[in-house]
């Protein structure tokens, strides 16, 4: 599996099979003017549920006043019946309306484990662990959900965008340092141990971030960020421009960017050929993937928002009664 990572001192980011050259955040950078533009998945996280939102008394009264059982039918098999989907407004033919990732019952239902779902409108969440005195800091937060809300992605609702959603868990973990992207003997010195003891919503729908101390690439120190399908680690920097864009590079990674793909983790192409943060160019700089413009042609934002890896989803547990539920 590949996963990206960036160079601390080295200056250099790498997959866990290559390194490129690239230069690190300079040691005197500093956020733009205001006005400038995998790891393992066994063990814990909430129990697998199924979900389901029943008609209300005055769902079936209309239903039986229509005629048509076809209305307590659920023909996408998303756990939604037909007539509750027309009230919410989702399509009873496609299991995820918004095409998130997320079926629509999973967004009507689970109000645990997916706290604010839209089934209208594209949503993201994140799991962010933090080893005791590092932290995702409130400003880094609000510029990558400023960034993905102002994504030229199209939603049901009407709406552009992509609602980016940041849960704080684990704030305080004492782990090994550095920790690295290769098994170590300890039992809190490897991504794999940190995901096995500390992803509490790996079948939530949550990609897993850690904001560590240290990180290390193949027992290598010299590095600050990792990424691959589904989980990153980096350290935070003082400044929150530099965090969140180190954090969004790396969540491109946890969609499924890679070196592999042309521009990506290099420095080839200036940032007018290939306007994205997985640009190296654009790293620190920038907090926006390309959207298909540039010499590079390639729609980041498109793929993220229809191809990205995807978390799985369930309920948590007791999670099959909804507000519409409890009106009956």
């Amino acid at each position: 599996m590949t996963v990206a990572l960036v160079v601390l001192m080295a200056p250099a980011i790498a997959g866990f099979g290559a390194s490129v050259a690239v230069p690190a955040a300079p040691s005197d950078a500093s956020a733009p003017p205001a006005d400038s533009a995998g790891a393992p998945t066994q063990g814990g996280g909430p129990a697998p549920e199924t979900w389901s939102m029943m008609p209300s008394p005055a769902d079936e009264r209309s239903a039986a006043q229509a005629g048509g059982s076809e209305l307590f039918a659920d023909p996408d098999d998303d756990g939604l019946a037909t007539i509750v989907e027309q009230r919410l407004g989702t399509d009873p033919h496609d299991a995820d309306t918004d095409g998130d990732g997320l079926p629509d019952g999973a967004e009507a239902t689970c109000t645990d484990a997916l706290p604010g779902a839209d089934p209208l409108h594209q949503d993201l969440y994140l799991e962010v662990d933090s080893e005791s005195g590092e932290s995702l800091s409130d400003g880094a937060i609000e510029r990558a959900e400023a960034a993905f809300a102002e994504a030229p992605v199209s939603n049901p609702d009407g709406q552009s965008g992509i609602d980016l959603h940041v849960r704080r868990d684990d704030g305080d973990l004492t782990l090994g340092s550095p920790v690295d992207t290769i098994d170590r003997p300890g039992s809190a010195d490897d991504i794999g141990d940190v995901t096995t003891a500390h992803r509490d919503y790996r079948t939530a729908g949550h990609y897993y971030v850690l904001v560590a101390d240290k990180v290390a690439y193949d027992g290598d120190p010299e590095y600050v960020g990792a990424g691959q399908p589904g989980v990153v680690m980096f350290e935070s920097y003082p400044d929150p421009f530099l965090t969140a864009s180190l954090l969004v590079h790396e969540l491109g990674h946890a969609f499924g960017f890679d070196e592999s793909l042309p521009g990506v983790d290099s420095e080839r192409y200036s940032l007018d050929e290939y306007p994205s943060v997985m640009n190296y160019n654009g790293l620190y700089t920038s907090l926006e993937f390309s959207d298909g413009s540039g010499d590079l042609g390639r729609d980041e934002w498109a793929f993220i928002a229809d191809d990205r890896h995807r978390p799985p989803v369930t309920c948590g547990p007791n999670e099959t009664q909804t507000t519409l539920d409890r009106e009956r």
